[in-house]
């Protein structure tokens, strides 16, 4: 099983994404900024899912990873991945990011690459992004007993990185993994997400996207 890092990992979507990666029975990373946080992230989700995790800081964390999760907010993530690009050369980088501010509503924020992904993408060009999660909800995430469903698009310029993500997908029980094509459309994902939000809001709910008409084969 991979070592899955998840940098900014002590927020809901790291830590929603690692508690279900851990019962799969992956090596679980945390990373922080603050070590005592993400010590008691590690703890929390091991307790939870009866494995191991590490909490330690970012930088330890991008280094140990053989997969990397970046789940920071956007405005965190140019200096993150500035500080960390030596230890992910020629490694796996799942961007979750998505450009978005809180106002009265969400907004999405105009990035001049066109997405979070394709900003990571030049930060790190060494290294093989895949854009994914967006859509998912960190709420039900964090219910390890909730049964999520929806889908996952996963894009990337890396054909053999989209396939090991498309694969890990496959981990969380009923999400459909769907290849997205290539990293540029992220730009459309990640708009996704403000629209998401506002759509709960109003309606109290926490939905996902399901795309109909689809039909995946392994």
């Amino acid at each position: 099983m991979a070592h899955l890092a998840f940098l900014g990992g002590t927020g809901p979507e790291g830590r929603g994404l690692a508690t279900r990666f851990a019962d799969s029975e992956h090596t679980i990373v945390i990373g922080s900024r603050n070590v005592e946080k993400s010590r008691n992230a590690a703890s929390e989700i091991s307790t939870t899912t009866n494995s191991h995790v590490l909490g330690t800081t970012n930088l330890d964390a991008a280094n140990q990873g053989d997969i990397v999760f970046i789940t920071v907010p956007y405005a965190a993530q140019k200096k993150l991945l500035n500080a960390i690009e030596v230890f992910l050369k020629d490694k796996i980088v799942v961007s979750t990011v998505s450009p978005i501010r809180m106002r009265r509503d969400a907004e999405l924020i105009k990035v001049r690459e066109g997405s979070a992904a394709e900003q990571a993408q030049r930060l790190l060009p060494h290294s093989h992004i895949v854009a994914a999660f967006h859509h998912v909800s960190a709420t039900h995430l964090l219910k390890r007993m909730h049964i999520i469903s929806g889908d996952v698009i996963v894009s990337s310029n890396y054909h053999s990185a989209k396939d090991t993500i498309i694969q890990l997908v496959k981990n969380i029980p009923n999400l459909r993994a769907i290849d997205g094509g290539i990293l540029q459309n992220a730009r459309y994902l990640e708009s996704l997400t403000p629209l998401l939000i506002n759509l709960n809001k109003l309606h109290k709910i926490n939905s996902s996207i399901r795309l109909d008409g689809l039909s995946i084969t392994d």
